[in-house]
């Protein structure tokens, strides 16, 4: 299953690492405000992040469909952006962001801090990821801090990693290093690796990796007859890696365990815990959050080193996807397209399973009292102080009118009390409703 579905991360760069920043406001203001509606609506209207993110027009490129946004809902039970809806910061998508706000809060720690600038930086790597890469420096995967967490950041469906020829045969090589694997099949893996085509180019502006495959070879000019050799020559050990490890995985959970570890953390990469000798350990991430598409729910995962964080790596490797492909992208001269330049790469990604909206948002209700209504049990707690004050007040009424004798008593409680005489001398005590019409009695 791993190796036949495709999740692939559609948001641009710049639009993940806003989106970063968006976690990190919300999660900081409702934090500070303690959780106050009105006062986090008014503060985060003010963050750089979330201005940039949903007034810019990165939010409406993105794949958010924030519950405010939902329009017609798809037989599969996703669901689609209403026809015309507004991505800013109106009302709405305001309340959508405290709803965020609360889940943040409630999963990470109501009295943490965040900071977004964590995975701006290129940590330093370790000696073994330097040697096979010959890179001193790369992309951290520690996204933000998040209550002290070095936490990587992941969409719904999201890409752990996108590797070319060198950084791929590090991966492999730290899984084979860590896991139980048997030696001959961790050495064909790594041979198959190590003969990755690098960048190999095409020549035509259409000439992509899909439009050189279809074409026959004596319709193609030299330069894209030799690319046409390498394509070929590549699919079939991408076909054959990619047989390999799906073995290696199924009689190894070791190696796919220790793969996924490497591929969402950054283990040997930055901590250098399978060869020794770490480079900067902040690039090493020791904690995962991963987000729903509406923003209503998070997995939080604040320890990926110890039990529950196993289970959840075990998990991932168990069902994340692997694609051994060609990865392209256009060249230009002197500003024209040229044609497409392709390398072999690895991608590994998942795709996370959230529950159902309504049962996140029967759990907000539940725990409305707690994390959501701090405002309302201060007036509840006024309205009570204001009844035990009445209470009192008609308690020493009552008192009053007791040491007042029976004619208080009665009176107090909205009785009239008459004294007549029976025609003989005797008198008579009678208590009535107040108003009642005693008829001819004297």
């Amino acid at each position: 299953m791993r190796f036949n579905e495709h999740y692939y991360i559609t948001e641009s760069g710049e639009a993940t690492t806003v989106m970063e920043q968006v976690i990190v406001d919300v999660y900081n203001v409702y934090n500070e405000v303690g959780g106050d509606e009105k006062k986090f609506k008014k503060n985060i209207v003010q963050q750089d992040g979330v201005k940039k993110f949903f007034d810019s027009g990165l939010a409406k490129s993105s794949k958010l469909i924030l519950p405010s946004w939902r329009g017609e809902q798809t037989k599969g039970g996703t669901w689609k952006r209403k026809s015309e809806v507004n991505t800013g910061l109106s009302k709405d998508t305001l309340s959508d962001l405290y709803t965020f706000g609360v889940v943040l809060s409630k999963k990470i720690g109501k009295n943490g801090r965040g900071d977004a600038g964590a995975g701006q930086g290129k940590p330093q790597l370790s000696e073994f990821w330097f040697k096979t890469t010959g890179k001193k420096n790369d992309t951290s995967k520690t996204d933000i801090i998040m209550n002290k967490k070095k936490v990587s950041v992941k969409a719904q469906s999201a890409q752990l990693m996108s590797a070319k020829k060198e950084e791929s045969q590090a991966t492999v090589e730290t899984a084979i290093e860590l896991s139980d694997v048997k030696k001959n099949m961790g050495k064909k893996l790594t041979t198959l690796v190590e003969n990755f085509t690098d960048i190999v180019r095409t020549e035509g502006a259409s000439m992509t990796t899909g439009e050189l495959s279809k074409t026959p070879m004596k319709s193609l000019s030299t330069l894209n007859k030799k690319a046409k050799k390498i394509y070929n020559a590549a699919d079939v050990v991408s076909k054959d890696t990619m047989e390999l490890m799906e073995t290696m995985m199924n009689d190894s959970e070791d190696f796919g365990y220790y793969f996924a570890l490497e591929a969402m953390t950054g283990y040997e990469k930055f901590g250098g815990n399978a060869f020794g000798k770490p480079g900067d350990t902040d690039g090493e991430a020791t904690a995962m959050l991963v987000f729903s598409e509406d923003l209503t729910q998070i997995k939080w995962h604040s320890d990926l080193m110890g039990k529950s964080g196993k289970k959840y790596i075990t998990d991932v490797s168990n069902s994340m996807n692997i694609q051994v492909n060609m990865k392209s992208t256009s060249y230009k001269q002197k500003g024209k397209k040229m044609g497409y330049s392709f390398y072999q790469n690895v991608r590994a990604a998942i795709h996370t399973v959230f529950e159902d909206f309504q049962h996140e948002s029967n759990m907000l209700s539940e725990t409305s009292v707690q994390d959501i209504t701090k405002n309302t049990l201060i007036k509840l707690k006024q309205l009570w102080d204001k009844f035990v004050s009445k209470m009192m007040d008609f308690i020493k009424m009552i008192k009053d009118a007791f040491a007042g004798g029976i004619r208080a008593i009665s009176e107090f409680f909205g009785f009239e009390y008459y004294t007549i005489g029976d025609g003989i001398g005797n008198e008579v005590n009678l208590l009535t409703d107040a108003g009642e019409d005693l008829g001819g009695l004297d």
